[in-house]
């Protein structure tokens, strides 16, 4: 399915997830134009975000900096096996797992992106919406198993077949792995 994803917006998708994953901010620029939107969908009340954001800096800001100050040990996948692309947008299903920096827990969750991307210039993504489905919390004695698990999963890009057959058996996590089918 990859190879039938523009290369372009490939690279624009991986820098963004490096950016945001290994707390990155400069990497941003790569990602979005300087007025790109950011939109938020939220389905879970177990995250918060505003629901637009305008400008890179405020979207760095928030899908980078703030978000790093929350959390660590951030992994996001995209499904390559559930992505579509024109030469304009790129949709795609994603995956996260990531512990809470205070407490420990650990939180995974499922949803999509959806890309637009500027031709006429230099390709950046000029407005992403991020809709979550749903996040599940998991207590801290979990983690070590969830993210050496997610540091095993080829990244950025995994097929969601590899993600359920090799997710831990843990109860929290049913729906999770429902949802990625």
């Amino acid at each position: 399915m990859l190879n039938a994803l523009n290369c372009g917006h490939l690279t624009i998708v991986e820098n963004y997830i490096r950016a945001k994953d290994k707390n990155e901010p400069a990497l941003m620029s790569t990602a979005f134009a300087e007025d790109a939107t950011l939109e938020m969908i939220l389905k879970t009340e177990n995250m918060s975000f505003p629901a637009i954001t305008d400008g890179l800096d405020a979207i760095t800001d928030i899908l980078v900096r703030h978000f790093n100050d929350a959390y660590e040990n951030v992994h996001t996948f995209c499904l390559a096996d559930k992505s579509d692309s024109t030469e304009s947008e790129l949709s795609c299903k994603w995956m996260v797992c990531m512990t809470e920096r205070k407490s420990g827990g650990v939180r995974m969750g499922t949803g999509n992106y959806r890309w637009t991307f500027d031709r006429e210039t230099d390709s950046r993504a000029v407005k992403l919406v991020i809709t979550i489905e749903q996040i599940a919390m998991l207590p801290s004695d979990v983690s070590e198993e969830i993210v050496n698990w997610a540091q095993g999963l080829p990244h950025p890009w995994c097929y969601s077949d590899t993600i359920r057959q090799t997710m831990p058996d843990i109860e929290q996590l049913s729906a999770l792995r429902r949802s990625i089918a």
